[in-house]
């Protein structure tokens, strides 16, 4: 909501998102598709169809404070994506030079009556949702608009006909009560077998269900397949070192179903400027805690970590790039920088290189290694010995060279000189 207006979007409620504005789903909610704003001329509206205005909420649920504000019976410019719980609508605005503000609000499944198609000649193609708050218009425009709308209308009915949001409240009633019972039955060694039996129990069960059905009950049980072969999968990340052949096998039948949690290329059917944007938001989430304490990282370990996270659908060093170069430009707080060796590396978005050459300088105040600036700024070697390389070319930092080691010392030339003048 800005200060002088209030429009669709700002009368749901607020959803929660990661740093980089991609919706933090619920434990048992899987994202079914997904439309963006802006690219190609491909643009959503959300209006309302209703004579009065919509009640304002904050993002913390309470009713809002309009007055002095006008009423815009349509959200403009926003990306929709729908997942088995709920339509999420979502608008960005510039806040910084290196950051942005996400909006997200949704509106619940359990709260849409129903939805049909309306197409013309003369109009954009539009869902009518008839929900508990009134009627609204989920318009489409730009490129594919037509075929959009269908596969958004398909993927609603889908979920609406599953209604997953009522299977995943009841399986947490059931574990909550299955814990209390537990607990109150069994405690110590016993209470733990009991709970790992239980839990392969429950993995048994939804994987026969899952594929022994149709390709319907498949889809169901997709959320549940995953987080059990998340689990398997941390299973063998710890007994990697063991030479166990029960792991080989576990591990070489998730290879082959290729199963994960991460979105794939052919998700988004050719649309490649959506898929990286999107990539690149789940790098920069992926990313941005590790940044914390290390700064910077190479693309070479980038690729590495980030593709041991994804598991077993893995991504191209092309795509990695793609991804990369569009961090500055989604203002995701991070960024790609290149080394005069052409080394290329990630950083904090906030670190320029005047950053850098002052921590550099305040390293080296009594003279400084590669070794010791790594451990100092939590860095690897190779990235040590690049920053300072890259200060002393740059006037910050001078050489002492002998046959034992390197050393670097901050620049007082210049100071020396105008000391002398003077």
């Amino acid at each position: 909501m800005s200060r002088t207006t209030w429009s669709p979007i700002d009368c749901l409620p607020a959803a929660k998102l990661t740093g980089s504005g991609l919706l933090d789903a619920d434990e048992h909610e899987v994202i079914l598709w997904a439309r963006g704003s802006g690219e190609g001329g491909v643009s959503n509206e959300l209006r309302s169809t209703d004579a009065e205005p919509m009640q304002a909420l904050t993002p913390a649920g309470n009713l809002a404070n309009t007055q002095g504000k006008t009423w815009v019976d349509r959200s403009t410019d926003i990306s929709v994506t729908i997942t088995t719980h709920r339509i999420l609508f979502q608008q960005t605005e510039d806040t910084t030079s290196v950051g942005v503000a996400h909006k997200g609000r949704f509106l619940h499944l359990s709260h849409l009556l129903s939805c049909h198609l309306e197409a013309s000649m003369f109009k954009a193609p539009r869902i009518l949702l008839m929900t508990v708050l009134g009627e609204l218009f989920l318009i489409f425009r730009g490129d594919k608009a037509t075929q959009n709308a269908k596969d958004a209308l398909h993927n609603l009915e889908t979920a609406l006909r599953r209604q997953e949001w009522e299977t995943a409240e009841r399986l947490e009633r059931q574990s909550k009560q299955a814990n209390q019972t537990e607990q109150k039955r069994r405690v110590g060694v016993d209470a733990i077998v009991s709970r790992n039996k239980a839990r392969h129990e429950l993995a048994a069960s939804v994987t026969e269900s899952a594929f022994t059905g149709d390709a319907e009950s498949l889809l169901q049980e997709a959320a549940a397949l995953v987080k059990i072969i998340q689990k398997y999968v941390a299973t063998v990340d710890r007994h990697e070192g063991s030479n166990n052949e029960d792991n080989d096998k576990l591990a070489a039948l998730l290879q082959n179903m290729g199963m994960t949690t991460a979105l794939r290329k052919t998700d988004f059917h050719g649309r490649e400027k959506a898929y990286f944007a999107q990539l690149s938001r789940q790098l920069a989430d992926f990313l941005r805690p590790k940044l914390k304490e290390s700064l910077m990282m190479t693309l070479t370990d980038v690729y590495c970590i980030y593709n041991r996270a994804r598991g077993t659908n893995l991504i191209s060093p092309e795509d990695l790039l793609q991804a990369v170069d569009r961090l500055e430009d989604l203002k995701l707080g991070l960024s790609a920088r290149t080394f005069p060796s052409g080394l290329r590396v990630i950083q904090d978005a906030a670190l320029t290189q005047d950053a850098w050459k002052s921590r550099l300088v305040e390293a080296a105040k009594n003279g400084c290694t590669s070794n010791t600036v790594a451990h100092e700024l939590h860095l690897s070697w190779i990235l040590a010995n690049e920053l300072l390389l890259q200060a002393e070319q740059e006037g910050a930092l001078v050489r002492d060279e002998t046959s034992e080691s390197l050393r670097f010392y901050p620049n007082r030339f210049e100071e020396w000189a105008k000391e002398l003048k003077s």
